[in-house]
This record gives structure tokens, C-alpha cells and sequence, in this order.
């Protein structure tokens, strides 16, 4: 199995285990929820009138909870029970003639990861907060190259590797230790605090924001109902305190939809709330400094499903969410809606068998095998996984078990520190290696 081969099936067998992990659906029996399936009643909802804010977000806490139920048949619902602050995840794609391996060890207390692969080559990697190294056990034994996640562009550029390295490699080091600065720094985050933190954030961004509320008859599912429609008209100002008080608390935001995203500066902001208990529909319509809008449009409980809509400078992207409901089982189409391209992912759960399959302009791929889940971890047997890009399926199997400590190497070598004559010899070894294997 050569390098590229290595490569490809890592990277299919990382976007089958995502598709596994983090997507499928299924359709509560019965249509669509009533308000005896809400969390939090009408007769306790605040008024939309005097409490705009509160209102809304026990709007959302129902949501939340009825979107919950909706999706509780899918392979991801079957997984979220399985936590653990340690652990050791292992998986093996190919047969015996040509098998890709690997298993992946945490640890959060001791801020641990490893990695131990084979393929074409065998590769371990380790990480702390302290080292970050890499061991290549037939070309290099046992010692960990690496180094000290720590004024990594200022080491590597007075170093031998720095001077063979390029400008362009240093500046994604800096890049990289900047990133590596943010995480160190980061505060640990505490749920009940999180939660307190938004609250004041959203009940802010309410106060400072003009509310108009119109009592109305709600399309719900296949009926209507009463309910109301909340629109709120915001602020450049408000709008980007809110921005900022929430890439705070949530980092991830500032990977918008938008590729540049986390430039963008509002200078005004107008949402539409439909609501009747849970949260119907949202408008989300954005005006920049510059002029230009972004609108988000998300529509849920409805007859077909969820349905998310981005639009930016004309063009729009549509995000259809739909689950079927099944006698015995549960199934649910993915599809995402580009231009004239569409790409679509389909899931069937039954039982302990699940099909993945992912269709798209330039992407094909179909994933099933027999998933079984406990409290403690899970196991997928007998999977199989087909790429267009092959022509026969390839064994799958994967497990998870929790528990387990990550061992830190003894033998380490900073690679910043090493000579030209060392640096000179490892560089020897690895190309050498990889010449007899024909890697590459």
C-alpha cells in the first residue's frame, strides 16, 4: 500500500466515520408535537409582550427538546450516551493483504492523545501540553521527533531544520503557535457558566433591541394554531457586542457559513420569530458597513422536515433536513442544495444495521455495517465501505472502549535542537526508508 493509497483511505475511512458519528434522523410516530409534548407549558411561557427575551428562549428550550425526540431514532442518538474523559478508539480498513490500521488514545485529565497507525509505514504520534512528536518505529526506533508546543516560530527559525524549512513553512508555524497560545489560554469551560453567560448576552441584545409582537394564527405541521410573530430590529452596535460575546463563549461561531464569516461587521440586524410553544421558523436578515446581506431562513416542523436556508450576495445555499418514519426502523435524507449541484446523504438504521450512503456532483460513497452500542463504548462489525473511486468494497470494522491511560514516550528528541550533521542523518533515514517501501 503506498503513501497516496495510505492517504486516500485515511481520509475515506475519517469521512465515514463523521458520517457515522454525527448524522442520521428518524420521525417521531404520530406527525408532528402538541403541546402536551412541550417541556416547558403555555400556561408557564412568559409574555411575548412584557418578556420578549424569555419568551423566546423557553420557545427554545422546547425546541430543542422536541427536535431531540424527532431525531432520537438516528445512529448519532444511539452514540451520544457514550462519554468518557478517557479512552481508546481503534479501526481497521482492508483485508489482510492490504490493511490500514490504527488506534487512537485519550486522555483529557492528563491532556494526552496518541496514535499508533500502520499501513505502508507504521507511525505513532503523541501530544501533550508539553510535546508534540512523531515516531517512525522501522526507520527512526523508538524516539519521538518533535517539539515544545511553545515559541515554536521563534525555535524553528534559529534552527538547522528552520533555515531548510522556507519562509512560508515559518509563517504557518507562527500561525500554528498562535492557534496552539488560544487553546493553552483558553478558560475551561463550564456548562452551568456557559449557559448564564448567554442568557445575560441574549437578554442584552433583546433590551437594546426594538420588539414588535403580533398575535397570529401559525402554520404547525399540516394545521394551524395560534401563536405569535416576533420581530426584532437591532443595531450594528448591539448586533456586534452579541457577535463578540458569543465567539467568547463559543469559539467555533467564527467558522461561519461564510468563508469570511468572522469579518463580517453588521450594521443592523432584523430576526422574525414564529412561535407557538416551540420555535417555528427564524429570519435572520443581516445588513454589513458595506451594505451587503446575509440572510439565514430555517424552517422547522414542518410536513417534509427542516429545511436551512444561507444566502449571501445572491447566491444561496439550502440545507434540507428530512426524516421518514418507519415500522421498524428509522431512515432520514441530508440533502445540501449549491447553485445547480446537489449532494445528498442517506441513512437507514434498523435494528443494529446502518447504511450511509453520500451522493454528490464529484462524491460517492456507501457505508453499512452492524452497529452495537452500551454505556461504555460501541462496536461497528462487518462494515463495509465503497468509494466510487474503487471498484470493490473494503472491510470496515471500528470500536470504542472507555477507560484506559495514555503512556508519555521516555525516548524524545526536540527537532529544533538537532545539529546539521544529526538533522542531516535522520532526513537519511526517512528518505531512504521511504525509497525501499516506494511510499509516495
Amino acid at each position: 500500500m503506498n503513501l497516496k493509497t495510505c492517504i486516500y483511505r485515511l481520509l475515506c475511512l475519517a469521512l465515514a466515520l463523521a458520517l457515522a458519528l454525527s448524522l442520521g434522523g428518524c420521525g417521531k410516530k404520530g406527525g408532528f408535537f402538541g403541546v402536551a409534548d412541550l417541556l416547558v407549558s403555555a400556561d408557564r411561557m412568559p409574555s411575548p409582550e412584557k418578556d420578549p427575551a424569555g419568551f423566546l428562549r423557553l420557545n427554545a428550550v422546547n425546541t430543542l427538546e422536541a427536535l431531540k425526540a424527532r431525531y432520537a431514532g438516528s445512529p448519532l442518538a444511539a452514540l451520544a450516551g457514550v462519554r468518557a474523559d478517557s479512552g481508546v478508539l481503534s479501526l481497521t480498513l482492508g483485508d489482510a493483504q492490504d490493511r490500514l490500521t490504527a488506534v487512537l488514545s485519550f486522555d483529557r485529565a492528563a491532556g494526552r492523545l496518541g496514535l499508533d497507525a500502520a499501513g505502508s509505514i507504521h507511525t505513532r504520534l503523541y501530544a501533550d501540553p508539553d510535546f508534540f512528536g512523531v515516531s517512525l518505529p522501522e526507520i527512526t526506533g523508538g524516539t519521538y521527533y518533535g517539539f515544545a508546543p511553545a515559541d515554536v516560530y521563534s525555535r524553528a527559525s534559529g534552527s538547522v531544520l528552520g533555515g531548510l524549512l522556507g519562509e512560508e513553512v515559518l509563517t504557518s508555524l507562527k500561525e500554528l503557535e498562535g492557534l496552539l497560545d488560544g487553546a493553552r489560554s483558553a478558560p475551561s469551560t463550564d456548562p452551568e457558566e456557559t449557559e448564564k453567560r448567554l442568557e445575560r448576552a441574549f437578554n442584552e441584545l433583546i433590551s437594546a433591541s426594538q420588539v414588535t409582537v403580533e398575535r397570529s394564527a401559525v402554520q404547525y405541521g399540516d394545521k394551524k394554531t395560534d401563536g405569535c410573530i416576533l420581530t426584532v430590529d437591532t443595531a450594528g452596535a448591539a448586533a456586534s457586542a452579541f457577535q463578540e460575546k458569543l465567539q467568547e463563549l463559543l469559539p467555533a461561531l467564527k467558522a461561519a457559513p461564510w468563508e469570511d464569516g468572522a469579518d463580517f461587521s453588521p450594521a443592523g440586524c432584523r430576526a422574525v420569530f414564529v412561535a407557538n410553544g416551540c420555535l417555528l421558523s427564524l429570519t435572520l436578515e443581516l445588513t454589513g458597513v458595506d451594505g451587503s446581506r446575509r440572510d439565514l431562513a430555517l424552517e422547522l416542523f414542518t410536513e417534509g422536515g427542516e429545511t436551512l436556508t444561507l444566502t449571501r450576495d445572491g447566491e444561496t445555499v439550502t440545507l434540507l433536513s428530512r426524516p421518514v418514519p418507519q415500522e421498524n426502523g428509522w431512515s432520514h435524507t441530508l440533502t445540501l442544495n449549491r447553485g445547480d449541484t446537489a449532494t445528498v446523504l442517506t441513512t437507514a438504521y434498523e435494528g443494529d444495521s446502518v447504511a450511509l450512503s453520500l451522493e454528490g456532483p464529484e462524491t460517492s460513497l456507501r457505508l453499512s455495517g452492524e452497529l452495537h452500542v452500551t454505556d461504555s463504548g460501541f462496536t461497528f462489525e462487518n462494515g463495509e465501505i465503497v468509494s466510487g473511486q474503487t471498484a470493490s468494497a473494503q472491510p470496515l470494522s471500528v470500536s470504542f472502549t472507555a477507560g484506559g491511560a495514555v503512556e508519555k514516550p521516555t525516548d524524545t528528541a526536540d527537532i529544533f535542537s538537532l545539529d546539521e550533521a544529526a538533522l542531516s542523518s535522520l532526513l537519511i533515514k526517512v528518505y531512504t526508508a521511504l525509497e525501499k517501501e516506494n511510499v509516495g
